[in-house]
């Protein structure tokens, strides 16, 4: 379809579009419930900490108490976020975070790991000679620089999950998945924090 063709199209389903705008935004706003809810169950269970709300700020973490600091500062955190170099801004990247997660756009959505004692500059160079220690495993050594697990839904899924009135039952596996996958890596964030630490 030609770019006046489409632009016709668009502006004769204008209703239609900005109603599927506004419904979407609310489907986000129930799903980033859903997910507040799944993180703060699953560090329950596991003795871990849960900070911040998808559905209020936009991020959630999670972290061991051992990696806090007695004044309540962490050594490092995993945090929901956007893939390398993936914002919200910008007629280039996706409009709507579902569709990063569903990996239907351009980005995508996932746990990055974050310390709070490098800059930028010093942290990549750290990473590059850390390579290793995540080989084999699903997490990648990014470009902000960050370790950076990708997590994706099969966009079916999610519908007939809409569908049953059901979010539960289809994003709790998915990040039960990436969460016991960060877990049973947890020796090898461990041995890097007391690497940066020394």
């Amino acid at each position: 379809m030609f770019s006046n063709e489409l632009e016709k199209m668009l502006i004769l389903h204008i209703a239609d579009l900005d109603e599927g705008v506004r419904r979407m935004k609310l489907l986000q706003l129930r799903l980033a419930g859903v997910i507040d809810e799944i993180f703060e169950g699953w560090a329950a269970e596991n003795g871990w900490l849960s900070e911040h709300s998808w559905h209020e700020d936009g991020a959630c973490t999670l972290l061991p108490p051992e990696w806090q600091d007695g004044d309540g500062s962490s050594l490092g955190f995993f945090a929901l976020e956007y893939g390398a170099g993936d914002d919200e801004i910008g007629i280039e990247h996706d409009h709507f975070w579902i569709t990063r997660l569903c990996a239907e756009g351009r980005g995508s959505v996932g746990l990055r790991f974050f310390q709070n004692k490098f800059g930028k500059t010093t942290w990549k160079k750290l990473l590059v000679n850390e390579t290793s220690m995540f080989a084999g495993t699903r997490f990648i050594i990014d470009d902000e620089p960050s370790i950076y697990l990708p997590i994706q839904i099969d966009k079916e899924v999610l519908a007939n999950a809409a569908e049953e009135e059901s979010f539960e039952t289809a994003l709790t596996p998915v990040f039960s998945n990436a969460f016991n996958h960060m877990l049973g890596l947890r020796n090898r964030f461990d041995e890097l924090l007391s690497d940066i630490s020394q």
